[in-house]
């Protein structure tokens, strides 16, 4: 069957709903072309008064059968199921309508009204509502005009003619109402499946094109975690080179803290040494200062005393003269005033011999003085540099200090950096399992 199924409508584009109409179309020609084989057979082998009626309506139906196995290929399933109605129930009326005395109604009853009240009923499957109202007011006519000729014909059957034909009226009111509202109701039925189809598909559409999305932004933020991953391990590396280079450079900066303390001690220290020896240097100034005034002093006293051996030389040159004037009473005498004399003339040469060692004492004092003066200078301006220096290494120890600080807080950053980045590594390899989770979810 599936091969005669796809024979016949492998071309149509028809919905689900049509398609198994379809279907059921092809199943009830076969199955009409095996009934026609059955009342053909049957009236050839049982033949009646009826039996060329019989035999000429089965050859009908089954030409008809055959011939809409050929619409349905070339023209699709709804030509094919409204002209199979409307041919076999205009096939039916004609052969309900060839009526005769010899044949009672009553035949006509029980075989053509009722093979038309099938074809009828058949129509919800296979044709529209045009031609179910078309196939109904044929049924009227064709009853009613079997109905007519009953009554003309078979007076004393009136009665069941009459009844007949009123039950099978109100059958026929009643199949084609059902019928026609069972049609509108499926058609409005499926209008409504269809356009739900429609919005299921659309949705469907964008739901797939959303599934397309995700899954490229999936596929893409694999692609981008990847390089975030790969950047953030290097960033990771980096922080950590970071790390360990500024560790460097504080050990260093704390070798040049401790160097730069060192010196400032050292500068202390020679600052006092410095003061210590300004100190001295202003105590021998002071004292080459008192010795020059003590030389001074006794420069002046030796100046008393060659005036006193000058006085005491003129004192023994008088004495020696009056020593020779008195003669012999006068040489003890004389000889004291020589001896006075010599001591005169000693005290006088001492005392040059004095003035001349004052003189270069003197002489050496002014230039110790001299050299010491300059000396302080050069101890006051050496004091200064080095008080300098000493406020030079103090700052310098402050920025030292502050620059240590800042290099222990970047320290401390890189280290947070290199955490932070271990953790974003992680989330992001977390992420990158979620994104290919999703991605084989949507696959």
């Amino acid at each position: 069957m599936k091969k005669i199924y796809q024979y016949f409508l492998q071309n149509q584009k028809l919905s689900y709903f049509d398609e198994l109409k379809a279907k059921s179309y092809i199943v009830s020609l076969l199955i009409g072309l095996l009934v026609v084989l059955l009342i053909v057979l049957s009236n050839v082998l049982a033949p009646s008064a009826n039996s060329k009626m019989g035999i000429i309506s089965g050859l009908s139906l089954g030409v008809i059968a055959a011939v809409h196995f050929v619409i349905l290929k070339q023209f699709g399933f709804k030509i094919a199921g409204n002209s199979l109605s409307l041919s076999l129930m205009i096939t039916i009326s004609i052969s309900v309508l060839i009526v005769s005395k010899e044949i009672h109604v009553i035949y006509k009853y029980v075989q053509g009204f009722y093979t038309m009240l099938a074809v009828l009923t058949m129509s919800v499957l296979f044709s529209n509502k045009k031609v179910l109202v078309f196939n109904a007011l044929l049924i009227f006519v064709v009853s009613t005009r079997v109905f007519m000729f009953g009554l003309d014909n078979f007076p004393k059957d009136v009665l069941i003619i009459r009844g007949g034909y009123f039950s099978f009226l109100s059958g026929v009111i009643v199949i084609t109402n059902i019928i026609f509202f069972s049609i509108r109701y499926t058609e409005l039925a499926i209008i409504k499946a269809s356009e739900d189809a429609q919005i299921k598909e659309k949705q469907n559409v964008q739901l797939n094109n959303m599934f397309r999305l995700v899954a490229d932004i999936s596929e893409q933020l694999q692609v981008q975690t990847l390089k975030i991953t790969e950047s953030t391990a290097g960033l990771s590396n980096n922080a950590n080179e970071h790390a360990a280079g500024l560790e460097e450079i504080s050990a260093t900066l704390e070798e040049i803290t401790e160097s730069v303390s060192a010196n400032a001690d050292y500068t202390n220290k020679t600052a006092q040494s410095v003061k210590r020896t300004s100190e001295f240097s202003r105590q021998n100034k002071e004292a080459i200062n008192k010795t020059l005034e003590a030389i001074n002093q006794v420069n002046s006293r030796i100046g008393l005393i060659q005036d006193i051996a000058n006085k005491t030389s003129m004192l023994s040159i008088n004495a020696s003269i009056e020593a020779a004037r008195a003669g012999e009473f006068g040489k003890g005498f004389s000889v004291v005033a020589n001896e006075i004399r010599k001591l005169s003339d000693k005290s006088r040469a001492g005392a040059e011999e004095i003035e001349l060692l004052l003189e270069e004492t003197m002489h050496v004092s002014d230039v110790a003085l001299s050299n010491v003066l300059s000396i302080n200078k050069d101890i006051e301006e050496i004091e200064v540099a080095v008080q300098n220096i000493s406020t030079a290494n103090a700052e310098q120890k402050l920025s030292i200090d502050q620059i240590n600080l800042s290099v222990l807080q970047l320290n401390q950053g890189s280290q947070d950096n290199a955490n932070q980045a271990h953790k974003i590594n992680d989330t992001l390899v977390s992420i990158k399992h979620h994104a290919a989770k999703l991605k084989a979810q949507l696959a």
